[in-house]
């Protein structure tokens, strides 16, 4: 586990057609020795959706790529890119729920800065996953150089 701040998407479950065109996805932020995650369903159509809004931000560093997941009106997941000014970083806003099977949900809330080519990676991993061709991760992480 890197001692960075770190979003990890993976899919925890192949999709089952007769329940839909779904991923299920764990969310986990992670920093030194601490880790939330929550576990979610979302449509498959979302996350292509989300996909191609990284795209577009990927090349041109404009504009934003947000994914917004939960149950009803209960967010378990939001992650919100866009850019940092105009030095070509980019902030990551992150919420998540602690999986809403547990009898004592936490909130977690976290914002990072990144450098393009993390974003390259994310996307392109992201992109894998929608795909079926990994589970994952796609990660993003925090990079210390952006943060100054």
């Amino acid at each position: 586990m890197s001692s960075g701040l770190r979003l990890d998407l993976t899919e925890y479950e192949r999709n089952d057609p007769a329940k839909g065109d779904y991923l299920a996805l764990t969310a986990a932020v992670s920093q030194g020795g601490f880790e939330g995650h929550t576990l979610f369903w979302v449509a498959k159509v979302y996350v292509e959706s989300f996909v191609q809004q990284l795209d577009a931000l990927d090349a041109t560093l404009q504009g934003r790529a947000h994914l917004r997941c939960g149950w009803g009106e209960e967010v378990l997941f939001e992650l919100l890119l866009q850019p940092e000014g105009h030095s070509g970083r980019l902030r990551a806003n992150i919420e998540t729920i602690s999986d809403s099977r547990q009898p004592e949900q936490s909130r977690l809330s976290t914002s990072f800065v990144v450098l393009p080519n993390a974003l390259t990676s994310f996307r392109l991993a992201l992109a894998s996953i929608v795909g079926g061709e990994s589970t994952g991760p796609a990660a993003l992480e925090i990079d210390l150089e952006a943060a100054v």
